[in-house]
């Protein structure tokens, strides 16, 4: 792992994980209105407390929209690549109503299951999206529309993908 400095501020980056961008891949490789899979990296790292940052979210009305039940994390905004296993991408990019079973650690440190899935949230852009319980950990954090949440990435011991949310600023 290397620390470089952006905006007078530290930013882990890992060598070969760097920031999901639509206009840094190949033109073969830009999403288009077809469901198309970012490049898998070999997912070897956040295995057990290892942590890497996912994302930095600013929560909308439509995150707290109760009839919505999910958090919506725009792909081209995840900082790390390579965490899903080949698997889990499969899942997760096959339709909108497939998901993969993670586990949510909320900034209090209660646990979550949770499903993540994959949703198309514009006419060439695609999110991640934290479905149920979302309402839960939202009322049980009083989140409000302009939190700002990290959002950490991480393997559980048996190599579920866990996420830590921290509440910043």
């Amino acid at each position: 792992m290397r620390l470089r400095k952006k905006n007078n501020s530290l930013v882990n980056e890992l060598d070969n994980h760097h920031a999901y961008n639509n206009h840094d891949l190949p033109p073969k490789k830009r999403l288009s209105n077809r469901r198309t899979k970012p490049e898998i990296n070999n997912p070897t790292v956040m295995i057990g407390r290892e942590r890497v940052f996912f994302i930095e979210r600013v929560l909308n009305k439509s995150d707290m929209d109760k009839g919505q039940n999910r958090l919506s994390m725009p792909c081209n905004q995840v900082r790390v690549r390579g965490f899903f296993t080949s698997e889990e991408m499969d899942k997760l990019w096959a339709s909108s109503s497939s998901y993969v079973d993670a586990k949510m650690i909320d900034p209090r440190g209660e646990e979550y299951e949770i499903k993540l899935n994959v949703r198309k949230s514009g006419t060439n852009t695609y999110s991640y999206a934290f479905g149920k319980p979302w309402n839960e950990v939202n009322d049980d954090n009083g989140f409000r529309v302009g939190t700002v949440l990290k959002v950490w990435a991480r393997r559980g011991e048996a190599g579920k993908p866990c996420f830590v949310l921290e509440k910043s600023g």
